[in-house]
């Protein structure tokens, strides 16, 4: 049987190796290797916040610092809890009325609550998809809108005053039942209507 030093040394070594401050160093999957000081684990899974039928997917980086959990002290059983601010990464605001999401593309998502203000940088696409779309707001869009289906209105339809090569243009364009693309005369703002089917 072995000795109590032994015993208690082996005790110790098993308390100490329960929690441990970690750094990702390879990523395969839905695990992941991670390294503390000589310790370098197998593939261990990360804590996520859903996995059933609502599954939830943020995969940990490499050089991301973590919290490896080890039950009985057996870092070959851990597995990993992401994830700890360092001085590479750090928290990316300190107010604690703000959510925010920072992407290395230069993306970022938040969401003031003091100021309501959801706010969103995308550097490339957004792309939505979905049955419907209800927005109940008032809408303003600066920069040019293409549809490829036709628009309709429950009410009147008002447009600022159409100057220089802003234009409106569509294979068809309907006034109360009547055709107006080509239509053409003397516009009261200036210019002729016929710049609507141009």
């Amino acid at each position: 049987m072995p000795s109590i030093d032994y015993r208690v040394a082996e005790l110790e070594r098993k308390l100490g190796n329960i929690i441990r401050i970690a750094t990702v160093v390879e990523l395969n999957g839905d695990r992941v290797k991670v390294k503390d000081g000589n310790l370098v684990t197998g593939f261990l899974p990360w804590v996520t916040r859903r996995a059933g039928k609502d599954r939830d997917w943020w995969a940990p980086e490499p050089g991301e610092q973590v919290v490896l959990l080890c039950p009985s002290g057996d870092p070959g059983l851990g597995i990993v809890l992401p994830s700890l601010y360092q001085d590479a990464f750090p928290a990316p605001a300190d107010v604690p009325t703000i959510r925010r999401w920072i992407f290395s593309d230069g993306a970022v998502i938040e969401y003031d609550r003091a100021a309501h203000l959801l706010k969103a940088i995308i550097p490339g696409t957004i792309e939505a998809m979905a049955e419907d779309v209800i927005i109940t707001a008032n809408v303003r869009i600066n920069g040019p809108l293409h549809v490829t289906e036709a628009i309709t209105s429950d009410t009147s339809m008002a447009a600022p005053k159409v100057t220089g090569s802003r234009s409106v243009s569509a294979p068809s364009i309907k006034a109360d039942g009547k055709e107006i693309t080509g239509h053409d005369h003397a516009c009261p703002n200036g210019g002729r209507t016929s710049i609507l089917g141009e």
